[in-house]
């Protein structure tokens, strides 16, 4: 196997799946015809037994072979969509894909961009209140904790303190949660997001 074929492997089983257009941006830019070396590859994969595709989806969706969901999971669209952020975000170096930590919280991302650290939701189905509080409220227990301390990538200078993530929830709709030491922004977007740290230069925590 080539190297890139590594890679768009390794890319598939990290976001659990992607579609031709994923590989093509995180892939293939360089290239004069990025769809055509896009399917090259992902035909490869396949006839060689590495990926699937999922049933129904058009555009096609590809699986790795052993895959943790099922082909035709409803988490399908859930997944694609933070492989979305991944693309809108400009492909940052640290992007985890649901990370566990302590208080049971899960986010759906965790991504440093532009130097600052955000837990990240894409919240595509509507939750109530109460669930939505429930979620921020273990957020908030795993702030008590101090083992967000511990991350590899807080200031190793005491003369810095250590930065808890903000959460950032990708949503249509507006929750009125309410939190403590957790700092919780909602966009509807990723765009809405990044467009003031565009303006600025720097993240939330520069």
């Amino acid at each position: 196997m080539i190297q890139r074929d590594k890679l768009i492997l390794k890319a598939i089983e990290k976001f659990r799946c992607l579609e031709r257009y994923h590989i093509e941006k995180m892939y293939f830019t360089h290239c004069k015809r990025p769809y055509n070396n896009a399917n090259i590859s992902l035909k490869r994969l396949r006839d060689r037994g590495y990926i699937v595709k999922a049933p129904s989806r058009m555009p096609y969706v590809y699986l790795p072979k052993i895959n943790s969901i099922k082909r035709n999971s409803n988490k399908i669209d859930h997944f694609l969509a933070m492989a979305d952020v991944y693309l809108e975000l400009g492909l940052p170096k640290t992007f985890d894909i649901e990370p566990r930590y302590k208080a049971d919280v899960r986010p759906d991302i965790f991504t440093i961009y532009k130097r600052s650290p955000y837990f990240i939701e894409v919240q595509k189905s509507l939750y109530t209140t109460k669930v939505m509080q429930k979620k921020i409220d273990l957020y908030e227990e795993f702030y008590a904790s101090g083992e967000w301390k511990k991350f590899w990538w807080q200031p190793k200078n005491d003369k810095y303190k250590p930065f808890f993530p903000f959460v950032i929830i990708l949503t249509e709709a507006k929750y009125p949660i309410k939190t403590t030491n957790v700092k919780v922004k909602q966009y509807k977007d990723v765009n809405e997001f990044i467009l003031p740290l565009q303006e600025k230069g720097k993240g939330y925590a520069n």
